[in-house]
């Protein structure tokens, strides 16, 4: 009986290092399988657009008529995004507890893998995105990113009027205007569940995620910070008709944007994205604000955030300079709708 007791024990144990074995070669499969089959995406509050990346000289490139991203092959050498029109280069620097194993291009991602974690990198129209999955608990639960460009001065948690913060950054040049934003962080595990997460602004422009998971969790947990730096496809005044508020600054939304704005609409008296929000405004007056049909800056903005939290599907956001200026909740209360009278 003794014999039998023994040999079933040892049997078990043989077969739980079997499994364990197994589940370990599993879980660092996983991050790569999460980008290959999109199941990043699924789990993102935001599903992105990728833009198509091609390999060039040890380097990904990923264009767009008023961007570039360029990738490096290697995780301890900065991805740069470059804006076209405005001539600036911002550069993200990763900084991950673990070293780099391989680096894996899946469903245009690149993709850097570590022992327990894998971080991938894409492009979309306006920005990109930092992808950070960690494969199993042995996986460290933060990541860096360094944020660095010519005029760079800090970075600050974007504010509402109330001194509230939402968890977005704005990053922001020595004149005081914004250069980017960095998007609400979120963090989810494999079931889709919310993970406690949140960002810490340390010295050198330095942005750290930190993930709070229990033991509740289901590994893989992803985490997606998304920088923005251009916000439009286009922008031009137009006339509409004959009425007297029939001149508009006419703002054709990227997909990116618009999914900011939808997500600040599911969350009820919070302007989530509160950081996007700023800069792209900031950005759409710095352009068009030397206009001789710019006036009424303040009810052009109160139109502007009306578009952007609730008029996010339009075709266009057609701000009116001619329009009255009414307060925000005047410019958004039915039946105005971003049309003050």
């Amino acid at each position: 009986m003794k014999k039998i007791v023994i040999t079933l024990l040892c049997t078990t144990l043989i077969l739980t290092n079997v499994v364990m074995m197994n589940s370990e070669v599993q879980a660092s499969e996983d991050g790569t399988v999460l980008f290959e089959k999109g199941i990043v995406d699924e789990l993102s509050p935001q599903p992105l657009v990728n833009v198509a990346i091609e390999e060039k000289n040890e380097r990904f490139i990923a264009e767009t008529d008023e961007s570039q991203v360029t990738i490096p092959k290697d995780m301890e050498e900065p991805a740069i995004l470059s804006d076209n029109e405005e001539g600036q280069s911002l550069s993200m620097q990763v900084n991950l507890d673990e070293k780099q194993n391989e680096t894996i291009s899946a469903e245009d991602t690149v993709v850097y893998e570590t022992k327990n974690t894998s971080l991938g990198i894409d492009a979309f129209d306006g920005g990109l995105r930092h992808t950070y999955v960690m494969e199993n608990k042995e996986a460290p639960n933060t990541f860096e990113v360094k944020y660095d460009a010519d005029n760079i001065s800090h970075l600050e948690l974007s504010k509402d009027g109330e001194g509230k913060t939402d968890g977005s950054i704005l990053i922001c040049d020595k004149a005081g205007e914004t250069l980017a934003a960095l998007d609400i962080p979120w963090a989810k595990d494999a079931n889709g569940k919310d993970v406690e997460t949140y960002y810490q602004i340390n010295e050198n422009n330095t942005v750290k995620q930190v993930i709070k998971v229990t033991d509740e969790v289901v590994y893989p947990v992803v985490a997606d910070p998304t920088t923005f730096t251009t916000y439009f496809s286009s922008g031009k005044w137009i006339v509409r008709g004959k009425g007297k508020y029939n001149r508009s600054l006419s703002l054709v939304p990227k997909a990116k944007l618009r999914a900011s704005g939808a997500f600040s609409f599911s969350l009820p008296f919070v302007v989530l994205s509160n950081a996007v929000a700023k800069d792209s405004w900031n950005k759409v007056y710095n352009k068009y604000k030397n206009s001789k049909h710019w006036e009424k800056t303040t009810g052009m903005k109160n139109q502007y955030m009306c578009h952007f939290s609730f008029a996010f599907g339009k075709s266009a956001f057609n701000l009116e300079p001619k329009r009255p200026v009414r307060s925000y909740f005047n410019t958004v209360r039915p039946p105005v709708y971003c049309n003050p009278e």
